[in-house]
């Protein structure tokens, strides 16, 4: 098992390796398991289907963006995929269904933004980052103006540790 866990980590965190690439691999590597833990959570705590499929579907993602760059090199093409997909699709998806602003998805919100600056260069980045705060305040403005469209945590006690969850979760991400 520790030969096999020593060639994945040389294979996608290696030295030579570009800033970005493994910037990627971090993000690709942390998603996958963030998102399966979320599914599994979410299903335990009857938080829906919606957002148990949403939770898997951006593990499988990220896996699958994670191998593609690996054989192919298409890196440019993967970050774009991860910040139309992950980030102003699935993102916003999950905020309604795991409670809105009153949970730890703005947490992923700046996570997303932060991520697409350490991706894209130059005006490329300052685009993005502008398209996914447009979606995120378009997003938040929604819940407030329709708070029938966002389905809230069933307790107190689901709301802090969503809180808790994602807090720790983007701080280590980003730390890493």
């Amino acid at each position: 098992m520790r030969p096999i866990f020593s060639r994945i980590l040389k294979s996608y965190f290696a030295p030579e390796l570009d800033l970005r690439v493994k910037l990627f691999n971090i993000l690709a590597v942390g998603g996958m398991i963030t998102s399966l833990i979320m599914a599994a959570l979410s299903a335990y705590r009857h938080l829906g289907l919606i957002n148990t499929i949403s939770c898997l579907a951006i593990a499988v993602l990220s896996f699958g963006l994670l191998i593609y760059c690996k054989r192919r090199g298409r890196y440019q093409i993967c970050y774009m995929i991860t910040i139309f997909t992950i980030f102003m699709i699935m993102f916003p998806i999950i905020f309604f269904y795991t409670g809105g602003y009153y949970s730890g998805m703005p947490l992923f919100f700046v996570f997303a933004i932060v991520f697409t600056f350490f991706m894209l260069e130059g005006r490329r980045a300052i685009v993005f980052a502008i398209l996914e705060m447009i979606t995120y305040l378009s997003v938040i403005m929604i819940a407030y103006h329709y708070p029938q469209l966002v389905h809230h945590f069933s307790s107190e006690e689901d709301l802090l540790f969503d809180l808790i969850f994602s807090l720790v979760v983007v701080s280590l991400i980003l730390g890493i």
